[in-house]
């Protein structure tokens, strides 16, 4: 003889709360914000950093002292350096990188 399907118990009748008032409340998949990160000023040379660091693809550092044109950072206006690498097969970082100057009240150069 077969038997028939069973259905499973659902949340009302078990007497636990319903997946939709937990999602209602913000129970389930509530993310956590991201912490923001600080700008490294340790003050090595970029190379420096990704050959010490094999797992680190992205470096967020203040500017370094003369590393742009004067005027380009106006003094009191907030800037931060961010570089990306690519990595060789063996891990290595290649020379290549993208290096970017963002100001934080939103504009880049």
């Amino acid at each position: 003889m077969i038997q028939k399907k069973r259905r499973p118990p659902d949340a009302a009748s078990s007497g636990g709360p319903r997946i939709d008032r937990k999602l209602n409340n913000g129970q389930i998949n509530t993310p956590k914000p991201a912490r923001p990160q600080a700008p490294d000023d340790a003050g090595e040379s970029d190379l420096d950093y990704f050959t010490a660091r094999p797992s680190a693809n992205v470096r967020v550092r203040l500017p370094f002292p003369n590393e742009f044109a004067p005027g380009v950072l106006d003094p009191g206006r907030a800037a931060y350096v961010r570089i990306a690498i690519e990595r060789d097969a063996y891990g290595q970082p290649k020379r290549r990188a993208r290096r970017r100057l963002r100001f934080c009240d939103a504009g880049t150069a």
